[in-house]
């Protein structure tokens, strides 16, 4: 037999000898091969086969078995038919992975993360610490063990702590903040998206991580922006809860894919640039922006967002970073006590809610009503601090949006317009001649029909109502401004 033979020969008795026995393979409905290791009776341990942690894995069962490296040529080839086992073998199973929360019927479950593999069970009727039994949870690269929650604390001693690290932000704010974590906790979207905004010194960042810190701790907790749509997805499959620092502005292609990511839509994309083949992500994600500005200019990503506006923090009031975080630390088995409380109470009253004016979120509106009874308001309360913000985020896009805000100072004077997209243009030109010179205007016909259609929602706002139809082989744009009693 030859050397190269013999090699071979090797490498299928560590495949068949080592590693499959170590095993049970599966793959997911995106068919992602996995592999499940038992570390003791009914408690597995999950690792995503093309993961660098099942590699080190591997390498460190080979140095077991036979006291010497492999080669990483030797390993990938390893690492390719395990994949192929897990998606392909006749007896492989499809079986659901999640990271950090699941749900199964109306039983919430939260990976504690540490060594114990024990969770979180939340149901209506309460919440207990058990040993996880038959919930695949996925630890990526990064991924750190949550504080656990003290389940004998009294009951609202949490939320009061954590109040005392947000004292520069209004009650209704603070109140719409812990709707939003307990929206969070749950394995299933839509999620609005929390913007933190303020002055420098207001601690933005600081508060961000404690968030983060609470339901989803991560060795880098706060990141830049991502520079493509790929690298958010990335980041999404990796992470449960997104938190994004300091944004002065977003790329055009951002907002949307932050929607998307809010919601579930997922996202395709090209394999490698080379080829023609398709690469689905899918996820869905609460996400975390901070900045200082108004950097939410797009009327979509305001509709689905929460803004918390935090004063700056006086100097008499600062402490220490490490002071903070040392009474954060303190403080968080209480607070998850009382967001998993939360949890439990919105499962119990979350068939009887019914909702009159559903807003745009309205699956996190009709979660938040069925755990009010515990954030200490009632559901018509929340309603209206929810509309409230949700007017503030559409405000600030009304006032950024250079084609809303001309539009609605020119209607003041002429009440009615019709007329097609270029004679739009310029009318509105000769109106305020000053904001054709600046970059943001459109220059052509088209863009100020897809200008108007992105600040339809700013322009109802304002009592504007825009309608585009065609009319003798034209495109026609009417505007009118309404009367109060019309609206």
């Amino acid at each position: 037999m030859s050397e190269n033979n013999k090699k071979d020969e090797k490498d299928k008795d560590f495949l068949k000898d080592v590693v499959v026995p170590e095993f049970v393979f599966f793959h997911t409905s995106q068919k992602e091969g996995y592999a499940k290791r038992a570390i003791e009776k009914n408690c597995n341990e999950i690792y995503n086969i093309k993961s660098n942690k099942f590699l080190e894995f591997l390498r460190s069962l080979h140095y077991k078995e036979f006291n010497k490296g492999i080669s990483r040529s030797e390993l990938s080839s390893i690492q390719e038919t395990c994949n192929s086992i897990a998606i392909f073998a006749p007896d492989s199973r499809e079986e659901e992975v999640h990271l950090r929360t699941a749900q199964k019927k109306k039983v919430i479950y939260v990976d504690l993360g540490d060594k114990t593999w024990k969770v979180v069970r939340i149901t209506s009727e309460g919440c207990k610490i058990v040993k996880n039994i038959n919930v695949n949870f996925h630890r990526p690269s990064g991924y750190l063990p949550l504080c656990r929650p003290d389940l004998n604390s009294k009951k609202g001693k949490g939320f009061r702590l954590l109040k005392q690290f947000f004292r520069n932000i209004s009650n209704e704010d603070y109140r719409l903040m812990l709707c939003w974590l307990i929206s969070a906790i749950r394995p299933s979207g839509p999620f609005p998206i929390l913007i933190l905004q303020g002055e420098q010194g207001a601690g933005k960042s600081t508060c961000m991580r404690f968030l983060k810190m609470l339901i989803d701790p991560f060795k880098a907790p706060i990141r830049s922006l991502p520079k493509t749509e790929r690298d958010l997805m990335i980041s999404a499959l990796n992470s449960m809860l997104l938190a994004f620092d300091n944004i002065s502005n977003l790329k055009a292609e951002l907002p949307d894919a932050f929607c998307r990511l809010a919601t579930g839509a997922g996202l395709s994309t090209r394999k490698l640039y080379s080829d023609d083949g398709e690469q689905f992500f899918e996820a869905c994600r609460p996400i975390m922006l901070n900045g200082i500005s108004d950097f939410v200019t797009k009327n979509d990503l305001a509709s689905r967002s929460i803004l918390l506006s935090l004063a700056s923090i006086d100097r008499p009031d600062r402490v220490t970073e490490q002071e903070l975080r040392k009474n954060f630390r303190d403080a968080q088995p209480a607070i998850l006590a009382d967001l998993y409380r939360a949890v439990s109470v919105a499962l119990k009253n979350i068939d009887t809610v019914k909702l009159k004016n559903s807003p745009r979120m309205a699956d996190f509106a009709a979660w938040s009503c069925a755990a009010s009874k515990k954030v200490k308001w009632t559901h018509d309360q929340f309603l209206e601090a929810y509309d409230v913000n949700q007017k503030q985020l559409s405000d600030a896009c009304f006032d950024a949006d250079i084609v809303a805000t001309t539009v609605h100072n020119f209607m003041i004077e002429a009440l009615a317009w019709q007329g097609t997209a270029t004679e739009l243009l310029t009318a509105l030109s000769k109106f305020n001649p000053e904001v054709t010179q600046t970059r943001y205007w459109p220059k052509s016909a088209s863009k100020m029909s897809s200008r108007l259609r992105e600040g339809l929602p700013a322009l109802q706002e304002k009592r504007i109502e825009v309608k585009l139809f065609r009319k003798d082989d034209k495109r026609l744009i009417q505007l009118e401004l309404l009367d109060e009693d019309d609206e």
